[in-house]
């Protein structure tokens, strides 16, 4: 029911109005052409992990987790989100694996 209710709002790609929109913004409050937003990842503890992935979703910490990538805007709109990379992933190989790389370079 959510989905279909804000499917064309909230789960979109950005238009060329919206990267448009987005990067004179950044421009003016940041002084940084080409801005779109913010990378960022951050780790999700896995409670119930199975104990035959433990070793590979087992990072710094010896909990086992699971990595949120997201890219949000300076008003906080979120324009990628990905879940799921294993925590022993460091936040270049986990960029390296991202949908939004091979977005971005194609």
């Amino acid at each position: 029911m959510i989905v279909a209710l804000d499917k064309n709002e909230y789960l979109r790609l950005p238009t060329v109005e919206d990267v448009q929109s987005i990067t004179k913004l950044h421009k003016a409050k940041h002084k940084v052409d080409g801005h779109l937003g913010c990378l960022d990842c951050t780790h999700t503890y896995w409670k119930n992990c199975p104990v035959a992935w433990k070793g590979s979703y087992q990072g710094r910490n010896p909990a086992p987790s699971i990595v949120l990538e997201a890219v949000c805007d300076y008003n906080f709109f979120f324009w990628h989100l990905n879940y799921g990379s294993c925590g022993s992933l460091n936040d270049i190989n986990i960029l390296n694996q991202s949908p939004l790389l091979d977005m971005m370079c194609t």
